[in-house]
């Protein structure tokens, strides 16, 4: 397969267009930093480079191609920009004094992709290939996430999933992470950008930045910007940190901010539609002290997996919180309602019942059938003072005044 037919972004044939019809990308090579591998670069005889996907912490991922069996993968390369450089013949430590610190940063990085490509078969963790040495650093080759991320998934949701959506998600991160434990690891970060969702509903941890190992301590004051906020008093990796891990991107799919639940002293349910029993296990997942939460992800796991088989029988925690407010509302409406409707009906039948006005000056005009003057004229028209009239509360048209001029 000819390089130049493949898009450097997805590795798919682009036909030799300068954009790929795939993917709509275009290729500029000099919008490539330096301390990235140059798109179109080779490792191991195998492995085609394509440009850089995502970095964070110590660790760079590429888009690549195994150029032997035909598939897109992703190639991890670690490359801490705080202690290495890139030069022409590969990467080396930036100064004397940081040479220690690569080394054995590339040490863990080995011994953690090891450990990865062992449980490769787990269903909740993206398997991990190959691991070599190449070029003075570590790399690995891993399944490259084709399918929908969690991300994209709460942008078609409007940013909050049902928790009948969300508790399998979390079920299955709760499994996967197990299995790291049991390995002696634990994630620094933990975001929807890292968790890849299949067509058919499994979950899996397509994204391993910075893998630490269980008791290490904090070093880092402000964690990246794409992951969970962590308690500013945990300072220890481990279960705990990974069950406030889960517990936050739980929170954060049912449309809350774990970071405001966990800085303010009132806690605060993510939405209306959260169930009391799920409000509960967030508040301790989401616990400030490591001590307060559940020992272990296996714990929390059973928590949601008897919550998920549990019918939805109880109400949701918010609504009831305003349940006596709401009533109140009500009552006070529904008094002014029928307050208003009683004054309305009151003014018509008052108006109903009004006598009718009877003027006090009347103009009477005569008829053509009145008796006519000695000139053979009609009488002109006169106009008089009618004495006050009380007629009787009654219809106004049975009075018709008709006085002939000559009876006055």
């Amino acid at each position: 397969m000819d390089n130049k037919q493949l898009c450097m972004r997805c590795m798919h044939e682009s036909g030799g267009l300068r954009v790929c019809k795939h993917c709509g990308f275009i290729f500029d090579p000099a919008g490539v930093p330096d301390t990235d591998l140059k798109p179109g670069a080779l490792l191991a005889n195998r492995y085609l480079i394509g440009c850089a996907a995502r970095r964070a912490g110590s660790m760079i991922q590429y888009v690549g191609m195994d150029r032997q069996e035909n598939r897109r993968l992703a190639v991890y390369e670690y490359f801490p920009p705080a202690q290495a450089m890139r030069g022409k013949n590969g990467v080396w430590p930036a100064g004397d004094g940081k040479q220690k610190a690569f080394s054995a940063g590339k040490r863990d990085f080995l011994k953690h992709m090891r450990n990865l490509a062992g449980m490769r078969r787990h269903a909740g963790l993206a398997p991990v290939y190959t691991v070599w040495e190449e070029n003075g650093t570590a790399y690995a080759t891993a399944f490259l996430c084709e399918d929908a991320t969690l991300e994209a998934l709460l942008c078609e949701h409007n940013g909050m999933l049902m928790p009948a959506e969300a508790l399998p998600i979390a079920l299955q991160l709760c499994n996967g992470l197990s299995a790291l434990h049991q390995r002696g690891l634990a994630c620094q970060t933990l975001s929807t950008d890292m968790v890849c969702i299949s067509a058919n509903g499994s979950v899996q941890l397509a994204w391993y930045p910075d893998l630490i190992r269980t008791g290490s301590r904090r070093l880092a004051a402000n964690p990246s910007k794409e992951s969970t906020p962590t308690p500013c008093k945990d300072r220890v990796y481990g279960a705990a940190s990974d069950v406030y891990a889960i517990g936050a991107l739980l929170y954060r799919l049912l449309g809350g901010d774990a970071s405001l639940a966990a800085s303010k002293p009132v806690w605060r349910t993510p939405s209306v539609s959260t169930p009391h029993e799920l409000d509960s296990i967030l508040r301790r997942a989401l616990a400030r002290k490591p001590d307060d939460r559940y020992p272990s992800t296996e714990r929390l796991a059973a928590a949601l997996q008897a919550l998920l088989c549990e019918p939805a029988e109880g109400k949701p925690a918010a609504r009831g919180r305003y349940k006596g407010i709401l009533t109140a509302f009500a009552v006070l409406f529904f008094l002014l309602g029928s307050f208003f409707l009683l004054q309305f009906f009151r003014g018509e039948r008052m108006a109903a019942l009004q006598p009718p006005v009877v003027p006090s000056t009347l103009t009477l005009t005569p008829s053509p059938n009145d008796v006519v003057d000695s000139d053979g004229a009609l009488p002109s028209p006169d106009t008089f003072t009618v004495p006050s009239l009380s007629p009787p509360p009654v219809e106004q048209d049975r009075y018709r005044f008709e006085i002939p001029l000559w009876d006055l």
